[in-house]
């Protein structure tokens, strides 16, 4: 027999293993994975498929080493899914099978994780035994007793399973071995203490053949602390407004088949209260939900509000802050079909379901659903595609949903559930534009945000200002002769950084020591240009003594639970001020926040990118959104010096809708996305010449392909041309229809992966790109 096996190697293919005599006798599955040899090393792959015939002579296949499961741990449903997603992105089916799998079952043969218990149950000469033969020896006598009531048929046990434990997830802790739960004939040893059973008595008991002993492995779960708890006060299900009950309504209606469906509320609308209804449905008919959210931040929110709905209910989580084991026990556990509800971010989308229900994919406009690395997949795309495959209905929240996804609204392949009102009695926002021209501003501030931000604090209320730009000032520069502080690695400026106190390059990481004197011309004239997040949170702090300032971005977030605990500290409602960069705008629910400034509006219209009118409509919306979601009614300000910006003005006066339906116009009339399919393939190497080259003959390759409707614009420099070193270029391939592209992309593939490696090039090709240059 030949064994088809998916190794996580750059290689778009599988290989042709044989399977020894010595495991003829063993089943083999798709699913199921092996350890192989691999040159000199050895690689554990999963097994796609089975054949008697392979392409490579039989002298040269090898023998798998061994078998690593007794049955398939991936179904044939997500081994499909996988096919169809390295076919669609052109990657190695491999590297995308591996995706499936946590961590530590990539690496070794298997792995039982979570606290050791010792487990006493009676063999079958004990279950035959004569207990009054025993009378003499008391306490084995009581013991025997106890064991055999388990195994009577007519009588209930007397201990009670083993206790859940853990912190938050203690309601939905979870067996490693489920079948113990089942089995109310074993005993852990802490039970029969506390029936005075002691160890002396168990090993005499053992001794004689009547009892035996084993080990399972019980799995606590990860906590993340009980406190986002409290900002969720409501346990039973809130009355729905007429718009959230017919959204309801018709995807209860789809549940047994796929339906791709927009959930298009303005923020504070309820969607989350729509999801809930809809995951209570799927419980009860005995299936699986997953929830996708945009990024770890919003994740421990998620999950609390989630397990206060559902408190009796198995969560499993999914983030990159979990460590190897706790990955694996919630891959375990939703794996087995114990987990009813997985929550987690883009990846999660792999994980084996056996009873999948439902797909929601909170915020689904988010950037953060496109993975950058690897198999470079939009979320929101394999969700649908898995979602389709599995039959079930896919749900798509978002106050502002991507061009790409209204469209299909427009054209009736998606159906729209617009929830038009804010929940409860709260009032969508004002908003305000400060023309920052001729203005006197202090450390990014203008004076009328100042005194804005006095106005609300005065009244009790909360403030947050947002700048996507972390650290103190992003350029360090000599007023003398001009010097400014530049990345050796990047064409890029150094970051300066006061907490702690350092340059530093936020596309390489690199740290270098601030200095004091102009390296070139040796003056003392340094000064600091532009504001971030630290540079305001000391200003502020300055100007606003009495009243608290909280920064939320990357650097205060970084260690676990921080987030979390930034959270608690706003939810106690005192007045005070947040300062924040993307991770502030995602979801959170602020309310006693009553003004929102957004500060740097002209960095999204500025750009080279023709996306990023788009973005800045949404981080605009979104942002504005975590002002006045409860009673108080919320005012937004938007500092710019470009007030008279007609797409900024359609924006605030119209709304998000309005300006994608101007937005669609414009990229129809210039024939872009999602008006034509669009594909880049990237190059990178430590010579610049040779990265041109490289694509140079890539180009040449896909003109001579001659195919219709197929467009070929470069080579060309990145806008940040070197990056970490490497000198980075780029081939942007476009057609009118997707299908016309991926032909063209698999007639090209081929033919440059049979071109010779040389120069130290690396190479990928991305699919539905986000960031165009």
């Amino acid at each position: 027999m030949i064994i088809q096996v998916a190794l996580p190697q750059p290689l778009r293919k599988t290989f042709d293993y044989l399977l020894p005599s010595a495991l003829a006798s063993q089943s083999v599955a798709p699913g199921m994975r092996v350890k192989v040899p691999w040159g000199k090393q050895e690689l554990i792959g999963v097994i796609m498929g089975t054949s008697f015939h392979s392409d490579v002579p039989a002298a040269k296949l090898r023998p798998i080493l061994a078998l690593l499961d007794a049955e398939p741990i991936i179904p044939p449903a997500l081994i499909q899914f996988c096919r169809w997603a390295a076919d669609y992105y052109h990657h190695p089916i491999g590297e995308t099978m591996a995706l499936t799998l946590p961590p530590i079952l990539r690496k070794q043969s298997n792995k039982t994780t979570g606290k050791k218990v010792e487990i006493w149950q009676l063999t079958e000469a004990g279950k035959e035994l004569d207990i009054t033969t025993l009378k003499r020896a008391r306490k084995q006598h009581e013991a025997m007793r106890l064991f055999q009531k388990l195994v009577e048929p007519d009588e209930p046990p007397l201990p009670q399973p083993l206790p859940h434990t853990g912190g938050r997830g203690a309601d939905c802790a979870k067996e490693h071995n489920s079948s113990f739960l089942k089995d109310s004939t074993k005993l852990t040893i802490d039970q029969l203490q506390e029936h005075n059973i002691n160890r002396d008595t168990l090993l005499k008991l053992q001794q004689q053949g009547w009892i035996e002993k084993t080990f399972i492995h019980q799995i606590i779960l990860p906590t993340d602390g009980e406190s986002t708890l409290d900002s969720f006060a409501h346990h039973e299900p809130l009355l729905l407004n007429d718009e959230q009950q017919h959204a309801v309504n018709l995807i209860r209606e789809s549940l047994q088949r796929f339906v791709p469906f927009v959930l298009d509320g303005v923020t504070g609308s309820g969607k989350t209260e729509v999801y809930l209804h809809i995951i209570h449905d799927v419980l009860r008919n005995g299936k699986q939900a997953l929830v996708l959210v945009p990024e770890i931040g919003l994740t421990p929110q998620t999950v609390a509000r989630f397990q206060h709905r559902f408190p009796n209910t198995n969560i499993a989580i999914f983030h990159s802050n979990l460590t190897d084991n706790e990955r694996l026990q919630q891959w375990q556990q939703a794996q087995r079909g114990e987990a009813r509800i997985i929550i987690g971010t883009r990846s999660a989308l792999f994980t084996p379901l056996p009873e999948l229900g439902v797909i929601i994919i909170d915020e689904v406009h988010d950037a953060s659903f496109k993975q950058h690395e690897g198999l470079r997949y939009s979320a929101r795309d394999l969700a649908l595609k898995r979602g389709q495959m599995a039959q079930v209905p896919v749900i798509m929240g978002s106050a502002t949903h991507t061009l790409e996804t209204l469209l299909q609204v427009k054209k009736q392949r998606f159906i729209s559930l617009p929830l038009t009102k804010r929940a409860g009695d709260a009032k969508p926002p004002t908003f305000q534009v400060i023309d920052m021209r001729k203005q006197p501003i202090r450390e990014g501030l203008a004076l009328v945000t100042q005194r804005e931000i006095e106005k609300h604090l005065m009244a009790g209320n909360q403030v947050l200002l947002f700048i996507n730009r972390r650290g103190f000032s992003p350029v360090l520069l000599c007023h003398d002769c001009g010097w400014t502080a530049v990345c050796n690695r990047c064409d890029a400026r150094m970051t300066l950084h006061m907490d702690p106190y350092q340059l530093h390059c936020h596309h390489c990481d690199t740290v270098t020591p601030v200095t004091r004197a102009c390296p070139q011309c040796r003056g003392e004239n340094v000064l600091t240009v532009g504001v971030g997040t630290e540079r305001i949170e000391r200003y502020l702090q300055q100007v606003f003594p009495q009243h608290k300032t909280i920064r939320i971005d990357r650097d205060t977030t970084r260690r676990k639970n921080s987030l979390e605990n930034l959270l608690d500290e706003i939810h106690d409602g005192t007045p005070q001020i947040l300062v924040g960069t993307q991770m502030s705008a995602k979801g959170h629910h602020f309310p006693n926040v009553t003004l929102v400034g957004i500060l740097n509006v002209d960095q999204g219209l500025c750009s080279a990118d023709f996306r990023a009118t788009e973005q800045l409509a949404q981080l605009v919306t979104q942002v504005a959104g975590r002002a006045g979601r409860a009673e108080k009614r919320g005012h937004v300000l938007l500092q710019t010096h470009f007030p008279d910006n007609p797409l900024l003005i359609r924006l605030l006066r119209e709304g998000y809708g309005s300006f994608a339906e101007a937005a669609l116009q414009e990229r129809e009339m210039a024939h872009l996305p999602p008006y034509s399919a669009m594909a880049i393939i990237r190059a990178e190497s430590p010579k610049q010449e040779n990265t041109m080259a490289f694509l140079d003959n890539i180009r040449d390759l896909a003109i001579s392909l001659q195919l219709p409707d197929f467009n070929i614009m470069g080579p060309m420099p990145a806008i940040m041309a070197k990056r970490a070193g490497m000198f980075r270029g780029l081939l942007l391939l476009q057609s009118t229809h997707k299908t016309q592209l991926q032909l063209a992309l698999k007639q090209l593939m081929p033919l440059i992966e049979s071109q010779k490696k040389s120069n130290n090039v690396r190479w990928h090709v991305d699919i539905d790109p986000i960031d165009t240059f």
